[in-house]
This record gives structure tokens, C-alpha cells and sequence, in this order.
């Protein structure tokens, strides 16, 4: 991690707690939301009842980024990422393909074939991670919104 603000304690760590599971909601709705377009942000942030794992990166004791996945139904091997979001304090520093990192190391254990992350067309810095360093590669545009899915490759 390149990280330029000094960490002195950092936790990444499975949410097991539903009362937390709504704090970490509500933290994307508010503190951490990038997006402009609230309404586009609100089918991007809500945590699924069925999401398999929810993690947050806890620095300082306060949650500074939040990472869930799921598997696709009917789909053997495939697994989607979402809420996947750094706290704006802390981007740009390396956190994020950190947490990525660990949920990979998750995924391998799983036999992960394929993983899909769908993005939000404001999130510039997260489609140059994903399309460029992780190498996802696009593979559908849906509507005029100008979201798209990638998988990796």
C-alpha cells in the first residue's frame, strides 16, 4: 500500500451483526456516496438480505470502506461484487485494491470461476482499477444509464 495518511490500526473484517449491516447502509448512503445521481446511487448501494459475505475496513475504530459479495444464482463458479466503496479520506491510496485483494483470497477458497462487478458511470477511479490493474474486461452496456458488467478475466 502506498498509503500517505498514517494507519495506526487497520481491520478488515466480516460483518456479522444485521444492526451493523444498516450501519454500513447507511454509511453508503451518506458519508461515503459518490455518486451525483441519487437516484442511480440508491440501485447501487442497497446490501442484499442474501449477500454471503459483507466486509468492512475498520481504520481507527471508524469503517472507511465497505466490500460485499454474493454468488450468481444458476450460475456455477460466478460471484458479484457490490457495495464495494473507500471512504473519501482514505482513497487513493491503495485501501481499495487491498480489500479487493482479500475478497479474492475468499473467492479462490470458493473455486471462484468468473467474478462480475457492475459500476456506476461516475465512478471513474473504480472502472480504471477494475478495467485496468485487476484486467476485468466489459461484457454488456444496459440502457441509456451507461452502466456495464465486467468479469475477470
Amino acid at each position: 500500500m502506498n498509503q500517505q495518511k498514517p494507519i495506526n490500526a487497520m481491520e478488515f473484517r466480516e460483518v456479522v451483526d444485521k444492526t451493523e449491516a444498516l450501519l454500513v447502509e447507511n454509511l453508503l448512503e451518506s458519508a461515503f456516496e459518490p455518486m451525483k445521481d441519487r437516484d442511480a446511487a440508491g440501485r447501487f448501494i442497497k446490501i442484499a438480505p442474501d449477500v454471503d459475505k459483507l466486509w468492512v475496513l475498520e481504520i481507527e475504530g471508524s469503517i472507511s470502506g465497505t466490500l460485499s459479495v454474493n454468488p450468481v444464482k444458476e450460475k456455477n463458479g460466478v460471484w458479484f461484487i457490490n457495495n464495494f466503496c473507500v471512504a473519501p479520506y482514505w482513497r487513493r491510496g491503495g485501501l481499495a485494491k487491498f480489500m479487493l485483494s482479500k475478497c479474492f483470497e475468499y473467492l479462490d477458497e470458493r473455486d471462484c470461476k468468473a467474478v462480475v462487478v457492475m459500476l456506476h458511470p461516475e465512478l471513474v477511479a473504480a472502472e480504471n482499477l477494475f478495467l485496468g490493474e485487476l484486467e476485468f474486461s466489459p461484457i454488456r452496456e444496459e440502457g441509456s444509464n451507461g452502466v456495464y458488467l465486467a468479469t475477470l478475466k
